[in-house]
Parts: structure tokens; sequence; C-alpha cells
């Protein structure tokens, strides 16, 4: 893994150099739009950042035709996103032929107690197997029912604790009456019979579809992968809630339902975000200074050992640091304990399609990998553009970074400089001004390579190298890379 590590590090340092060339050549191309041949990862003109903190977007809105898979069961289902909820709506033929037949006057829910005897104190007919609603045929004197005054005789019962009933039996109700707790949630509503041509009159919508559900989508995600693979969905997606997932099939336009749930989800969680910032806390007056951008991920860390396991995270820029929490901190005293952290100009990251589409690979100076999924392609750029553009806020504030190291049997120390380049101290004497030994400026460099451990080679373009032996190669050369990206920025 360390050799791949140094390898794809110093690669992308050597593109990044290639690069340096072309930039005001291709300067008009890219303001019209185009990125030339840079690498979207090196598309230096995107990388200047529109202002610090989190941006606000629009909702999306959709409605379509939906399968909904609920446990070994698949329901045919209407969805509809709005106002940050996707509402799934049933068409069912008992409640059709109620609602045609009939129109709303009112609809009550209220929640009655059962007496000592475990009644409610009402009399129920219809239900199936007939085309009859389940209605309230009697009232008992003194009951809980009859005290409410909110219980009328012929109201047709619709829900028990929020349950809809008009698909079951009689006895199937009384049952559910039965094994309820003390207190039973009941939605009534009184419906007054329609002249034929109101029956003939009456819209799709008004006579078929009822919600089923409401689902959150504060803090979701949604995928075109199965939960914890990299088995897509055949035509279809799954939403990932505080709830639990949501898995649908959809012959058509599954991609556009991820896309516009994504979005939703996006918006959702940057306004709670900004909503916790708000606070007079420390913490939040922190979060408001520092959290630039925050959405939901999926995370694997790749294993020679078992099968990939991808597990929803949340990924958080934050000042000068990458962090990855496990769960969406809720409250603003969970933002201090992200499961772990990284300074964002000893991290790089490049595309990958395999074993996901919309993936980066996440490298820490130390060698840690991190493959990171997003929902879609759309996301993934986004989060790519406002990396670069945090990672070249962070070097030009920084500068410059030493490491140590060996050179010719001695200890020295390697310093990257934004502006100077490359210079080589001697630290073996001890003095309080370490002697200069060797320097070289940015626009020289030709090319780096190493052995994926500590030995790091620079090529000038004087035909010149010079092989150094570090402590830490791979943080080197991610600082090295990103310092690199800064100042081409601030040539271009």
């Amino acid at each position: 893994m360390e050799n791949e590590f140094g390898r794809s590090v110093s690669r992308k340092l050597q593109v990044v150099i290639r690069t340096r060339t072309a930039l005001v050549g291709r300067r008009v191309a890219r303001e019209r739009g185009g990125a030339g041949y840079l690498p979207a990862r090196f598309c230096l003109h995107r990388m200047r950042g529109k202002g610090a903190g989190l941006c606000i977007a629009h909702m999306q809105s959709k409605s379509g035709n939906l399968c909904w898979k609920k446990g070994r069961n698949f329901r045919e289902v209407k969805a509809e996103l709005a106002e940050g909820r996707l509402l799934l709506k049933s068409c069912d033929p008992m409640l059709q032929h109620i609602i045609s037949k009939h129109k709303l006057v009112e609809e009550r829910t209220i929640t009655l107690e059962k007496n000592a005897n475990g009644e409610l104190g009402i009399s129920i007919i219809g239900g199936l197997p007939g085309k009859k609603p389940v209605t309230v045929n009697r009232i008992i004197k003194d009951s809980s029912a009859s005290l409410s005054q909110q219980v009328k005789a012929n109201d047709i019962l619709m829900k028990v604790n929020g349950e809809p009933v008009w698909n079951k039996t009689r006895k199937q109700v009384v049952d559910e009456f039965k094994n309820s707790e003390k207190r039973v949630t009941l939605c009534l509503v009184q419906l007054e019979q329609r002249n034929k041509e109101e029956e003939s009159t009456i819209g799709e919508e008004e006579a078929k579809w009822t919600t089923l559900e409401g689902i959150d989508l504060t803090f979701s995600f949604s995928s075109a992968y199965q939960s914890g693979t990299n088995g897509d969905i055949s035509d279809g997606f799954e939403v990932q809630t505080k709830e639990g997932v949501f898995n649908f099939l959809c012959s058509t336009a599954s991609k556009q339902w991820v896309e516009a749930i994504t979005e939703t989800c996006r918006v959702l969680s940057t306004r709670k975000v900004q909503m916790l910032s708000m606070t007079s806390d420390p913490v939040g007056q922190e979060m408001k200074a520092n959290v630039k951008m925050a959405g939901a991920v999926q995370e694997c860390l790749p294993s020679n050992t078992h099968t990939s396991i991808w597990q929803q995270k949340v990924l958080v820029l934050s000042g000068c640091e990458l962090q990855i929490f496990q769960y969406w901190p809720e409250a603003v005293c969970e933002w201090i304990h992200p499961e772990v952290k990284y300074k964002i100009l000893e991290i790089s990251y490049r595309k990958v399609y395999k074993p996901r589409e919309n993936c980066i690979a996440l490298y820490w100076g130390k060698g840690v990998n991190h493959l990171i999924s997003f929902a879609t392609d759309r996301e993934r750029h986004r989060w790519i553009k406002k990396l670069n553009s945090v990672l070249c806020a962070a070097a030009r504030d920084i500068k410059s970074q030493s490491f140590l190291g060996k050179w010719r049997g001695r200890e020295i120390s390697l310093t990257v400089d934004i502006e100077c380049g490359f210079s080589l101290r001697d630290n073996s004497g001890g003095q309080e001004m370490p002697k200069l030994l060797w320097k070289e400026e940015f626009q020289n460099l030709l090319s780096t390579s190493d052995d994926g451990s500590s030995q790091l080679k620079l090529s000038f373009t004087d035909s010149s190298n010079i092989i150094i032996q570090l402590q830490d190669m791979h943080t080197a050369l991610c600082v090295m890379q990103n310092l690199y990206l800064a100042k081409m920025s601030s040539v271009n």
C-alpha cells in the first residue's frame, strides 16, 4: 500500500510540473469554461474560492411512480419530493372506492383512553371483504368516546395508531383496539355522499392517493449501491436515513431521483449546520468561522484480508482540516470529536472509478488510504472544487514547511517554500542557523520519484538530481504537491 501511495502522489506531482508551462497559453480557454488538458484535480482556475462559509441552494422537487421494497414485499407507490421530505403515497382499491363515492366534510385525529375493561366505548361495522368502509355504528353512553364528544355516529375510521384500516376486516380492526396500549389514537373522517355528476368528474389525485410514509431527508444519503457493498441496485436506489434504509426500484430515472434527493439532503444538512453555528456557544462560533463544507458520504478502508465494507460517514471541511465523523453531529458539542482528522496540507487524493463510480481515493501523509464514495458525480465535483480551494488557501497561509532526513550521510532539513522553492540545510552541527547546502526554485523542478518508503529523488531542468532519505516521505510529497499547486494558482 505504501509503494502504491508513494508512486501515486509522485506521479501526480509530475503531472502538476508538466502543466506549468501551459498556464498562460490556456488562460483564455479556461476563462471561457474550458479546462485545457489539465486533469480535473489540477484545474487551477477552479481553485479560486467563492468566499468562505457554507452555501445554500434551493431544494429539489420531483414526483413519479416507484416500487417500494419493504421487507420481502414490493408495493407500488407514488413518490413526491417536496419541502425536504420524500412522501410515499399509496393507491388502494378500497380507499379509491370510499373517496370516489363520498367527499370529505371533516377530518379529526383524537386520542382516547380505554376503561378498566379495556374498551373505548364504540361499536364498528363494515370493512373487508365488502365495499363498505369501517364505520362507527354506535357510541356507548358515559364511555371514553362519548365523554370526548369528538366521535360521531357514521364517522369513517381511517387509521388506528397511525396505521390505515380501510383495507382491513372488522375483526382485524377490533383486534387492533384490543392489542393497543391504554391510549389509542384514531383518525376519523366525516363523509358526504357524492352525486352522480361529482363521481364522474372526480380527479385522479383526489380519488386514489393517500400518504403512507413521510421520510425526513435531513442527514440522509441516497445511493445507487446496496448498503455496505459494491453491488449496484439494478434499476433502483436506496435512501439511508436516521430511521432506517428505504429501497426503491425504478425502471427509468433512478439516476435523476438520486441527484434530486442528494441535492435536497445537502441543502437540509447545510441549514442544520448553520442553525447550530448560530449559538453563542464558543464551539458554535468556531463552527461558524471554520466549517466550509459538510456532507454525508460512504467510506471504505481497503483491506487485503477481508471484503471491502462501506459505511456511511460525514465528511467535513473545517478550517485547515479534513474531518470524518461516524455520525452526523446533532449537538454543537459533538463537532469537536471527529472520528479522524487530517491537516489539509498533508492529504492528497485522486478520482477513482472502481470499485464504485463517483469515488476519490484519499491519501494521508502517513500512508493511510480511504475510499470516499459520493452519491453523484456532481457532488464529487463540488467536493473536489472546494478541497482545491481550501488546499491552496492553506498553502498560501503556511507558505513553507520543513522535513528532517539525511543527504550524503548528513542530518539535514528539506524546506519547501511557496516563494523560494527548495532548500537544504545542514542540521548535523547543531548550529543556531544551519548552513545552507543547496537551493533550487520551483520552476526548475522537472520530475520527482521515490521508492515508496523514505527515498525521494528530485530532478531539475539543468540535469542535476538530488536524492534524500526523509523521515516522513509521504507527508513531504503531499505538502510539496499542495504548495506547488498553490504557487501555480497564484501565478495563474
